[in-house]
């Protein structure tokens, strides 16, 4: 049988030999396919073809909206990823005001600073170079920690200082801040639900939303600049400095003072350090008027110790 197979191969390839002379190589081709049908592609519908080394996009990174200022005549903007800001320059009675409705989507952008980078007591600068060096977006002047050696003080969740004396702001990480009396309360338990910054300077001006009425026993009731923090709810905060000490801005008692945050729809809200530290600065520049005292003349800057400010994460 393998014998007859062979011979049949021999006689085929001395026909074809022949028709090559005679018709060419097409025509063979024809036959060819005639006699040895081509092979059948079979489409598979659920097969999934595999990807190519050289055609495979690469996910793209999200976009990180940039920072955007905008000033006008009475007031500053600034927007970026991790929050927003809106300043207004208002007169309140005879007091001009500076009030910052802050919207914070990111707490690692609310930061503090000390003068010159370092909790040494006696080390003070003016607000306006600590903003700079941080890139502060809005920069407002602190406790004056330096001023006292007592108070619980806590920056950028460091705890620098624990001798307990008065109440104190607490601000977290979370976005929430509390009012809290120093010589109640663990620091170490604080630390550990996420606190952020402390300020020990005072009194309350806010409570559940309600004003301090009573500030009898405060030794700068009476009106003069102001510097203060309040809270509407956790991520929204209110920044309020008021000039004083001056013939068109009068300054506030600490009574009028808590109204106005109150009237913003503050829950709880805290005064700073005032009087010639209070300050608001914005991209680096003051844009309130300070007060001066007998070290420093009107709208220069005192030397401080401390800023609570706003910077891109």
């Amino acid at each position: 049988m393998k014998q007859i197979a062979c011979w049949r191969l021999i006689i085929l390839a001395a026909c074809m030999c022949m028709l090559v002379s005679c018709t060419g190589c097409s025509q063979i081709d024809e036959m060819a396919q005639s006699i040895v049908p081509a092979p059948i592609l079979y489409a598979f519908p659920d097969a999934t073809p595999m990807p190519s080394a050289t055609t495979t996009e690469a996910t793209p990174s999200p976009t990180i909206k940039p920072l955007e200022v905008f000033t006008s005549e009475d007031g500053w903007k600034a927007e970026c990823e991790a929050f927003s800001i809106e300043v207004e320059e208002i007169y309140i009675g005879a007091s001009r005001c500076y009030i910052a409705d802050v919207m914070i989507r990111d707490m690692a952008c609310m930061r503090a600073a000390y003068a010159y980078d370092t909790f040494e007591s006696k080390r003070r600068e003016v607000s306006s170079e600590m903003a700079k060096r941080w890139n502060a977006v809005i920069a407002i002047n602190g406790d004056y920690y330096s001023y006292r050696s007592d108070g619980i003080i806590v920056r950028n969740g460091s705890l620098d200082r624990n001798r307990p004396k008065r109440e104190m702001l607490a601000i977290y990480d979370d976005g929430h801040m509390e009012i809290v009396d120093e010589t109640k309360v663990d620091i170490e338990l604080l630390m550990a639900r996420g606190l952020l910054h402390t300020f020990s300077f005072g009194p309350t001006l806010v409570r559940d939303g309600k004003a301090i009425e009573d500030f009898s026993s405060s030794k700068v009731k009476n009106s003069n600049p102001r510097t203060g923090v309040g809270q509407i709810e956790p991520g929204h905060f209110i920044f309020i400095v008021v000039d004083g000490r001056q013939d068109d801005s009068h300054g506030m008692t600490l009574s009028h003072y808590a109204q106005v945050f109150e009237d913003y729809g503050c829950e709880l809200a805290y005064n700073f350090d005032g009087g010639a530290s209070s300050e608001m600065i914005f991209l680096g520049e003051p844009i309130n008027q300070p007060s001066g005292n007998l070290a420093v003349a009107q709208g220069s800057e005192r030397t401080i110790s401390d800023i609570l400010f706003l910077a891109e994460p």
